[in-house]
């Protein structure tokens, strides 16, 4: 079974990968139910991508003998596309593809619970190390107590021995990773700066392991800072402000559905 771990220089505590899977359906349908494609099903249908597989069954529908039972075919293979398809082109508003992911993650965000919003950021950003300084891990334990309380969280996940890990110290940042992804810290997402093996003619990675763990932990933090910012830094700060991409929710796009119908009628 996948997991997502929780490391810190002390300890590392992990979290069934099935909580990620599950934290993705929540996100999922959350979004989908507020995006709502059967009130909003023609509009929607006028922005699918003119190559995506979906036309097929819209242009195809002699299997389907009344409207109403091609219209359900079509909301549920839409809502299935968006729900899977993270680098597909699915629709496409005004010459722009929309990007579907961000849309589901942004809408999740804007209204979820703070337990919702820990499930989809750990969702997106576990497996590029999201991380959590030493002196919020009280607050971010706080968020995780209070989602198994409200039952959001799963019990017997290993969320009780990630809020005891947390607790134990307000000193070491603590860093995500994915089971089936490189943990941390790692060569891949540090700040160093590869030794060349002039013998074999290529970079050594194996210099890696000669580094002590404090360095490496250092140029590990070093390389996410670099390569993302604080966008995965998890702190009360910024808990409510963080958006994907274009920052696109479904109620943007209800929005700009509704522009494009006046659009129309001015035409």
């Amino acid at each position: 079974m996948s997991r997502m771990y929780f490391h810190s220089r002390s300890e590392t505590t992990a979290v069934h990968g099935s909580e990620r899977t599950y934290g993705h359906c929540l996100c999922s349908n959350i979004s989908l139910a507020l995006l709502n494609i059967n009130i909003w099903y023609n509009d929607i249908i006028k922005l699918l991508d003119k190559d995506h597989y979906i036309n097929q069954t819209l242009h195809n529908n002699m299997s389907f003998r009344e409207p109403y039972i091609l219209k359900q075919e079509v909301v549920r293979q839409l809502e299935t596309a968006i729900k899977v398809g993270y680098e597909e082109k699915i629709l496409v508003l005004n010459d722009k593809p929309i990007n579907t992911w961000n849309l589901l993650l942004n809408t999740a965000l804007l209204v979820g619970s703070d337990t919702i919003k820990l499930l989809v950021r750990l969702h997106s950003q576990c497996e590029i190390h999201a991380f959590i300084r030493g002196k919020n891990r009280e607050w971010f334990a706080d968020i995780i107590k209070k989602g198994r309380s409200e039952e959001v969280l799963r019990e017997k996940a290993g969320w009780e021995e990630t809020v005891k890990m947390l607790r134990s110290n307000n000193k070491e940042t603590v860093v995500t990773s994915y089971s089936v992804c490189s943990l941390f810290p790692n060569d891949e997402i540090a700040d160093w700066e590869v030794p060349y093996d002039k013998e074999y003619d290529e970079p050594d990675w194996d210099k890696w392991y000669d580094l002590s763990e404090k360095k490496r932990w250092h140029l590990g933090l070093r390389g996410i800072i670099k390569k993302y910012g604080t966008s995965t830094e998890f702190c009360p700060e910024t808990w409510n402000d963080i958006k994907f991409g274009d920052e696109m929710t479904v109620f943007d796009l209800h929005k700009k559905l509704i522009e494009k119908r006046r659009e129309n009628e001015l035409v």
